[in-house]
């Protein structure tokens, strides 16, 4: 013979547990204290990251545009176009 079956897994009756009534009335707790909402973040972090991320993005669109423009101005020989 083989191992025994585990025991049934025991199951969670959500409906049963919101529609309970309670017949012990236990007495009210100590009231929680209030909650403190913490005083508001400083913009100044979040500015700096943001023109850190500018300059970034203005730098990466430079160096594409140079990608493009270099290879087209060497093919030239760096004349204009239009002149032959």
């Amino acid at each position: 013979m083989g191992p025994a079956p585990p025991p049934p897994t025991p199951r969670l009756d959500p409906y049963a547990a919101l529609t309970a009534v309670l017949t012990d009335r236990a007495a009210p707790g100590p009231r929680p204290e209030p909650a403190r909402v913490p005083d508001p973040a400083p913009a100044a972090p979040r500015q700096r990251a943001l023109v850190v991320a500018a300059a970034g993005g203005g730098l990466v669109l430079l160096v594409a545009a140079a990608a493009v423009v270099v290879p087209r101005g060497r093919a030239r020989r760096w004349r204009p176009p239009g002149r032959g």
